[in-house]
């Protein structure tokens, strides 16, 4: 009943992703009517209130009943993906062959849903089309995973098989080339600017500035000093591949602390999309490094803003990692 359900049809697919919304619209629905019986003898007297209550508290749940049937459909003949509120009009539409992939999405750990990505925005925020699992060996998700996945690969196939192969790199945009040393460029100078700026201005303050007679002053002191301290040693942190000896060098704390990887030990891109109270608030795009205990560790290469330009750094560094 709260789970993806979906129906399939000779040209069509229909999903169901929003349902576990019905079980909110319950729950209001009880809270609503338990509030009613509690205050029946006022809501009784005055018709007018009675009225008011009924329309404002009664709306809530059914908006979210209403919002469970939202759809999404696979159309073959249109050769789109319709996402339709309410399961009655279109508010957007996706052709076929702007469909890059569709995968599983993982957050907060274990917990995960299935997202359709288009090719103009791969790395993006993808579109939902099934509810949340908390496991991957929920009933409902193997199903859908067995069931729904085949039909979409197959309206898919024509668009996957004539995709284009992407071109070959021959120019870096985010890495400098120097014998064979490939370096990930940072905003190194900005940084440096802005650390040694946080840290004079820190430092002026404490002389130039009775601190006792001020209500906070870590505000105008301290804490710009440590910021721009920090700040002053991340403008030294470095990432280098070193396609000579086949090797990732990490470079921290102004040189401090040293870490080196193989190429070998590559397994895969990893992006993490990061979420700041449910807004995003930046992509982290990485690399999964083998640790030999059948485990990996994420190394983080690159923040982005524009998650458009991502597939652009991913093409540069896995042409660097296959050389």
């Amino acid at each position: 009943m709260f789970k993806t359900k979906w129906k399939t049809e000779a040209d069509r697919i229909i999903l169901q992703p929003d349902l576990i919304l019905n079980a909110f619209g319950i729950l209001i629905l009880l809270v609503f009517i338990g509030l009613g019986i509690s205050a029946r003898n006022e809501l009784l007297s005055d018709s007018r209130t009675l009225t008011f209550y009924i329309i404002i508290f009664g709306s809530v749940p059914l908006l979210f009943f209403l919002m469970a049937r939202n759809q999404v459909v696979f159309d073959r003949i249109d050769q789109k993906m319709y996402v339709r509120p309410f399961g009655l009009f279109t508010i957007r539409s996706v052709p076929f062959d702007n469909i890059a992939a569709v995968n599983a999405v993982y957050q907060y750990g274990t917990a995960f849903n299935f997202q359709v990505f288009k090719k103009t925005d791969r790395h993006g925020k993808g579109i939902r089309i099934s509810s949340g699992y908390g496991k991957e060996t929920n009933k409902n998700a193997i199903a859908f995973t067995n069931e729904v996945f085949p039909l979409i690969e197959d309206f898919l196939k024509d668009v996957f098989t004539t995709e284009a192969a992407p071109e070959p790199i021959t120019t870096f945009e985010y890495y400098t080339l120097d014998q064979g040393v490939y370096t990930l460029k940072f905003h190194t100078v900005v940084n440096a600017i802005i650390g040694l700026a946080l840290v004079i201005w820190s430092v002026y303050s404490f002389f130039s500035t009775n601190t006792l007679s001020i209500n906070n002053p870590l505000l105008i002191t301290y804490i710009p000093f440590i910021f721009g301290l920090i700040i002053l040693i991340g403008a030294n942190n470095k990432i280098t591949f070193d396609t000579n000896s086949r090797t990732i060098h990490k470079t921290t704390m102004g040189g401090l602390k040293k870490k080196e990887y193989s190429f070998n030990a590559y397994l895969g891109f990893s992006i993490i999309r990061k979420t700041t109270n449910f807004i995003h608030s930046g992509t982290d795009a990485g690399i999964k490094i083998d640790t030999q205990d059948g485990n990996y560790k994420v190394l983080v290469l690159k923040a982005f803003n524009r998650t458009k330009k991502i597939e652009r750094f991913i093409l540069e560094t896995e042409a660097i990692l296959h050389k």
